[in-house]
């Protein structure tokens, strides 16, 4: 019996442990200490990769590489958005003034 309680525990601990390694902590961060990392990352590209690799391991390499690109996405969405929306503004206001 105690066994079997001590295999339910030990998976209870592994499986959170699981959860803990699929969060993104980079997703977690602030906008200015993300902000921070991305410059750091993109100033000192290769060697900041290879210095994180080695001293915090793939996966967290593999997570920082996820959150820089899902924020990419997220800027060009907004820039694109943007511009769609001031250049239909522009066309608005033109097609008032000629008309």
């Amino acid at each position: 019996m105690v066994n079997r309680k001590m295999t339910i525990l030990d998976q209870e601990k592994s499986s959170s442990k699981d959860a803990q390694q699929q969060r993104n902590r980079y997703s977690e961060m602030s906008f200015w200490r993300f902000g921070i990392i991305t410059f750091l990352v993109t100033a000192f590209f290769p060697w900041y990769l290879i210095l994180n690799t080695i001293q915090r391991g793939i996966e967290d390499t593999k997570q920082l590489l996820i959150a820089m690109v899902k924020d990419w996405i997220q800027t060009v969405i907004i820039i694109f958005i943007t511009i769609i929306i001031v250049v239909g503004i522009c066309i608005y206001f033109i097609s008032k003034y000629f008309s």
